[in-house]
């Protein structure tokens, strides 16, 4: 069943439904950026020695023993504010 919801207010519903939707993936860019931070701030030795690479899964691993499940969500408030408007 549709929901009868106009004008202003259904664009706001709309807008805050589709932001909190919009951030499932907020764990996989978090876990990429401190992937890609991380590949960078090695010494150019660490680099030239093969250090390992780290899968997704293992970087989402390290930031929850490190942050906790929350950690996977840093900057989700940010945008779903930002979808909304």
């Amino acid at each position: 069943p549709r929901i009868k919801l106009g004008g202003i207010p259904g664009e706001i519903v709309a807008g805050c439904l589709g932001g909190a939707v919009s951030c499932w993936n907020t764990p996989f860019e978090v876990a990429r950026i401190h992937s890609q931070t991380h590949s960078f701030s090695g010494s150019s030795d660490d680099r030239a020695s093969g250090e390992e690479h780290h899968t997704m899964l293992e970087t989402m691993d390290e930031i929850v023993k490190k942050c906790g499940v929350g950690g996977l969500f840093t900057g989700v408030g940010p945008r779903i504010i930002q979808s909304c408007y």
